[in-house]
């Protein structure tokens, strides 16, 4: 969960999966506090992932390259 404000503020760009990165990245550069909330999630009854680390490493290297300036 996230306040209004507070994902307006953070002027995120990201529309990937690196979105969650940058948000936590953003916010706590901005100075606002970070939580992790425990979460259950259930297996998948059909279909499986189509995010394959394999291709998406480059990616999430480059996000966490960016938003550390």
């Amino acid at each position: 969960a996230i306040r209004r404000d507070v994902m307006l503020a953070l002027d995120t760009k990201e529309n990937i999966t690196t979105i969650e990165q940058e948000m936590t990245m953003r916010a706590l550069k901005l100075g606002y506090r970070v939580d992790e909330v425990p979460t259950h999630e259930y297996e998948r009854k059909a279909g499986n992932s189509t995010i394959k680390l394999k291709s998406v490493w480059a990616r999430y290297l480059y996000s966490w390259f960016k938003n550390m300036v």
